[in-house]
């Protein structure tokens, strides 16, 4: 497993892809967080899938969590998760259909001030959830280049 920092620096371009992705392509503002779709494991071993914001802070990926969400304790239980990218709005003059997702192990984080940081990041209030530090296993990109398709992966060690 690995940091966004570390994962940065192995593959800076595809960093920043992701990056571009899941801020929204907003990242060059002062905005710290952006919007993905985070998957985790229910207790019966099915797929959970809903929208976070994540914040990137000082080269690490978080996810702020509300206290009573059902992802707070499939983290807890099982942190394994993917993080994919929200998809581009189609436009009429060409289909876009761009990719970036993660996967890895989220650990709980319990620091009251990053808690806050990440939260501000998020638009969210620090008492009503909990951080994850995401850390990276894997990361895959999809593109196309005048209709052909591009695959990226990358794996960690």
């Amino acid at each position: 497993m690995t940091t966004w920092q570390e994962f940065s620096a192995l593959k800076p371009d595809l960093a920043a892809i992701g990056k571009k992705l899941f801020m929204l392509g907003l990242e060059s503002s002062s905005l710290e967080g952006g919007l993905a779709y985070l998957a985790t494991i229910r207790k019966d071993g099915g797929p959970r899938i809903h929208p976070i914001s994540p914040a990137l802070l000082d080269g690490r990926l978080y996810a702020f969590i509300l206290k009573q969400s059902p992802k707070r304790y499939d983290l807890s239980r099982d942190g394994r998760y993917a993080l994919h990218a929200f998809p581009h709005p189609i436009q009429k003059d060409s289909f876009n259909d761009e990719e970036f997702c993660i996967t890895g192990q989220a650990t709980f984080i319990e620091n009251t001030e990053l808690r806050q940081r990440v939260a501000q990041a998020t638009g969210d209030d620090a008492d009503g959830g909990v951080i994850f530090e995401l850390s990276l296993e894997r990361a895959f990109h999809k593109s196309r280049d005048k209709g052909k398709l591009i695959h990226t992966k990358w794996k960690a060690g």
